[in-house]
């Protein structure tokens, strides 16, 4: 499934945002986290060969599987997306509202991410066009595709996000823990 994936490589994501962020530390914390939940037998192979083509060896780490996180989410068809989500569904939508969201992810519960996005990008990019032969119809398809759609990308990017957040904060205060420690123990010698 290509959530397990997701969920699998999310920390390459997370590492990758804080390479630029500069955060180096806390990028390098997330990294130890996502080798602890590698299936080497399966990812062993792409883990060695990004370390050994550069010096920045960790951070092209961080990019060879933050593009499979990537790959993952954009492979991911809507009604294994929902499922995914549904603690955050659960936790955010009551009863017939829940059943609703529910309804319109079965809608399109075949469908991949990736075309849904495409199609919510395609509608903003024409609605966002100068060119002066649109019709009304077009930007009114273009609306209706924005107001559907806009019902699945918008809670599953939040959702990811929340959870982006809830790796990147405790990596971010182990991080800046391992800094200030660095910075501040005794050099050897000296006396506390």
């Amino acid at each position: 499934m290509a959530l397990e994936d997701l969920k699998r490589y999310r920390p390459a994501a997370v590492a990758l945002n804080f390479y630029q962020e500069k955060n180096e530390t806390a990028a390098k914390s997330t990294l130890e986290k996502l080798v602890t939940t590698l299936d080497l037998g399966k990812d062993g192979p792409v883990a060695v060969d990004a370390i050994r083509k550069s010096e920045k060896g960790d951070q092209l780490l961080a990019n060879e599987f933050a593009l499979k996180y990537q790959e993952s989410l954009m492979g991911a068809k809507i009604n294994e997306m929902f499922e995914f989500y549904s603690s955050e569904f659960r936790e955010y939508l009551e009863g017939n509202v829940y059943n609703e969201a529910k309804k319109v992810f079965e809608k399109y519960g075949n469908e991949n991410y990736k075309d849904i996005l495409s199609k919510v990008i395609g509608a903003k990019e024409l609605l966002d066009s100068k060119r002066p032969n649109i019709t009304e119809e077009e930007k009114q398809g273009a609306k209706d595709i924005l107001q559907e759609y806009g019902k699945i990308t918008m809670p599953l990017q939040s959702f990811e996000n929340l959870r982006m957040e809830a790796l990147s904060k405790p990596m971010a205060k182990e991080a800046l823990k391992k800094d200030l420690t660095e910075m501040f123990k005794p050099k050897k010698g000296e006396s506390s």
